[in-house]
């Protein structure tokens, strides 16, 4: 049996009223986090959550910075976090 891989969302996500798809994006965010780097484009995490336009996830991002789980440093489509105990704390998102 394959190693079992599993992430940590803060419990304090529940406390924000944030949507499915920002709990989702979130999730996403935390769960490709790498030796505390991530780099995601929008277009994946869209398709990993079945969300149909990345301006959605675009949104989920501003939400989840305004909530003080992510914060960002604007440059458009890929997403670099830097995760922190259980919140992310950079999150840089690049553009082509």
């Amino acid at each position: 049996m394959d190693k079992l891989n599993y992430f940590y969302l803060p419990n304090s996500v529940f406390d924000y009223g944030l949507s499915a798809n920002e709990i989702g994006v979130l999730a996403v965010l935390c769960a490709a986090a790498r030796n505390n780097v991530v780099q995601i484009s929008q277009k994946t995490i869209a398709e990993k959550l079945g969300i149909k336009k990345e301006e959605t996830v675009s949104r989920c991002i501003r939400k989840l910075c305004g909530c003080g789980f992510i914060l960002a440093q604007k440059r458009p489509v890929k997403i670099f976090i830097v995760k922190s105990k259980n919140m992310l704390q950079n999150v840089e998102i690049i553009s082509q």
